[in-house]
């Protein structure tokens, strides 16, 4: 398996929109961007997105992104305001940031989502602390990104608050439902929720549970999950030690030990780590394949599966066997 060390960099994310990749990532007090025309074979040099004093990265925070159908939008929180920095020119450049929360420092732990439908709508999704109390919050945008609704509460937790370090994640599904999960917190019960909008974002479902047991825990395990639509909803996030996958209507799968589960938006391929700094597991033909060692952070663009490693953002082509075995090497210079 060929891994390619990409550049420096922390909490990577990525999209694929046809053969263009682009990947995100934080480093030095800036959010960058490298896009690649080829599906990853080559990466043009970084751009820097924006510079910023103690953006919030590590444990799941940092930049996401989302491809629309005339360029890529990047949202990230900082200084406790989401805000979104849009590209029309395949990464090359990129916006002043437009503030999303329409709160002071209502985002301040720093977590957050994007999704879209591929064409000019978006969504976004946060831990919400404008009430006192951690709530999921969003805001959706029709034009690509220019400018985005007025903020909504999507869930408060009947306990009082949702539990307040873990990401949220947002898919839109092909007919246009948007699907938004998170990590709830009722009496010490850690468990996965989802929630979906038929509206656009105006209006939401009550919020499911997902899966059968649950995780009483009396912390916050600062921990997820990812979420795709293909022809059905799949879930996958963790629940003690172990990582689950399954569909809303159906008992929980468990596909082994681990942390920080993701899913590909594209492919419904899933990746996770066994441990901090241990190794990446790729779920294939009902086992479990190792990707790498000593990795945390993983992350899908398309098929190309991207992890943080000693400081440096590596990434994996598990599209065919061909570019498997291909002894690729790319190591970009951070500017």
């Amino acid at each position: 398996m060929a891994q390619i060390r990409v550049t420096q960099g922390k909490q990577p994310q990525g999209v694929a929109n046809g053969d263009r990749i682009y990947i995100t990532y934080g480093h030095d007090d800036a959010i960058w961007c490298i896009a690649s025309a080829d599906g990853g074979k080559r990466f043009d040099a970084p751009v820097c997105v924006i510079r910023a004093p103690k953006i919030p990265l590590g444990m799941r925070r940092g930049p996401r992104i989302a491809a629309i159908d005339d360029g890529i939008v990047i949202t990230s929180a900082i200084d406790g305001d989401v805000r979104a920095f849009r590209s029309k020119d395949q990464g090359r450049t990129f916006s002043e940031g437009l503030k999303i929360t329409d709160s002071p420092n209502a985002a301040r732990e720093g977590f957050g989502a994007v999704a879209s439908d591929r064409h000019q709508k978006l969504f976004c999704v946060w831990p919400d602390m404008r009430n006192g109390k951690m709530e999921i919050w969003g805001a959706s945008s029709t034009d690509g990104g220019k400018t985005f609704s007025a903020n909504i509460r999507i869930y408060k937790s009947p306990a009082g608050a949702i539990c307040p370090c873990c990401h949220p994640s947002v898919t839109f599904g092909p007919d246009g439902k948007i699907y938004v999960m998170f990590r709830n917190d009722i009496d010490d019960h850690r468990d996965m929720y989802l929630a979906r909008t038929d509206d656009g974002g105006k209006t939401f479902s009550p919020a499911q549970k997902l899966g059968n047991g649950t995780w009483k825990f009396n912390a916050c395990p600062m921990d997820g999950g990812s979420i795709a639509v293909t022809d059905r909803v799949l879930t996958v996030w963790r629940r003690e030690s172990d990582i689950f996958v399954s569909d809303p209507n159906e008992p929980e799968t468990r596909l082994g030990a681990g942390m920080q589960p993701v899913i590909s938006p594209d492919t419904a391929q899933i990746a996770w780590i066994t441990r901090r700094g241990g190794d990446l597991l790729v779920r294939e033909n009902g086992s479990n394949r190792k990707i790498a060692s000593a990795a945390g952070d993983p992350a899908f663009a398309g098929s190309m599966l991207l992890w943080e490693s000693a400081g440096a953002i590596w990434c994996s082509r598990l599209d065919s066997p061909a570019s498997r075995d291909k002894d690729t090497r790319l190591d970009i210079k951070q500017p």
